[in-house]
């Protein structure tokens, strides 16, 4: 009974009924006392590690029992024990890790760790709450890879105009309010249709995957390089000036043009580009941009008139 106007109480009445609350929890919970054995296991936890009740009270956590690793596989009870912290410095931790289940098997879950104190104030115990993590992970893999897969391109394994257009838009955005400069290096492999009509779109895409794997030698870690369409290639390079822009075209092409791709004994390609480049300009967009190192490009193939050729044996 309570009176008219006061907030009711809730009383647990027990501690039975405090363990069937607990026990139909979904997430695990367990609790160890100062010298980190378990006191109480409840049905959740039973469930997601496979280990029963009876099985576990008494023992302590560890190597040989849950055994917790990072995301990187180090063993937490070794290094930086989120129990040990909670017992010792009364530190409330949240964090993802591996477990080992019964069967040996390495489950993902999230992990929370309170120290659990007296009335006085004492530490004397610590518990953790976690949860399967599983079907998350699989969802966020899934959706890793669906994203991968949208931004690369299936031939050459770089990105695609899609991802290219993304980078290019930030580094915008970057030179707009930092002022960072940046460029494009636009490039066409030339003849690249007489490769396909001549020799089978296998012989191309053989191409394109070669000049792809040079383009990957030759860029730093932080330019990146996608397949534009067809056989047209866009490098966004940060933090660069004019001059060092164009060194590193040059660069490009003359490691494209040490490619020799060996069809069989009598015939052979020899793949060159056409290249060229601009740096950003205030009020440059992605298309203004594209478009100067492009019409560069047109204008370095009509001048130098480089060509990809084909070496046939005239001898065999």
């Amino acid at each position: 009974m309570t009176n008219e106007g006061s907030s009711p109480t809730i009383s647990l009445g027990s501690l039975e009924i405090f363990k069937g609350v607990m026990d139909n929890l979904v997430e695990g919970v367990y609790v160890v006392d100062t010298l980190r054995r378990i006191v109480y296991w409840n049905e959740g936890a039973a469930k997601i590690t496979g280990y029963t009740r009876s099985q576990v009270l008494g023992c302590r956590c560890g190597r040989d029992l849950l055994a917790h690793t990072d995301p990187q596989g180090i063993l937490l009870c070794e290094r930086d024990c989120p129990l040990e912290k909670a017992l010792r410095d009364g530190i409330h931790t949240e964090y993802e890790a591996m477990m080992q289940n019964s069967a040996g098997y390495q489950v993902p879950v999230l992990v929370e760790v309170m120290p659990i104190r007296s009335r006085q104030g004492r530490i004397v115990g610590a518990a953790q709450i976690f949860r399967d993590h599983t079907r998350f992970r699989e969802t966020a893999d899934r959706l890793s890879q669906m994203k991968r897969v949208a931004m690369e391109d299936p031939v050459t394994h770089l990105g695609n105009r899609r991802r290219v257009e993304t980078v290019l838009q930030a580094r915008i955005r970057e030179f707009e309010r930092y002022g960072l400069s940046m460029g494009v290096i636009f490039a066409d492999i030339n003849n690249f249709k007489l490769i396909n009509d001549t020799f089978g779109h296998d012989v191309g895409d053989r191409v394109l995957e070669d000049v792809a794997s040079a383009f990957r030698q030759t860029v730093r870690k932080i330019d990146t390089i996608g397949r534009w369409g067809g056989d047209e290639f866009v490098c966004v390079v940060p933090h660069t000036d004019g001059e060092e822009l164009d060194v590193l075209a040059e660069r490009l092409r003359v490691n494209v043009r040490r490619l020799q791709i060996d069809l069989d004994e009598n015939r052979r390609i020899r793949p060159s580009l056409s290249i060229g480049t601009a740096t950003i300009r205030p009020g440059d967009t992605t298309d203004s941009l594209i478009a100067r190192a492009d019409l560069a490009m047109y204008e370095n193939k009509r001048l130098v008139k480089a060509a990809c050729y084909v070496r046939v044996n005239t001898d065999a």
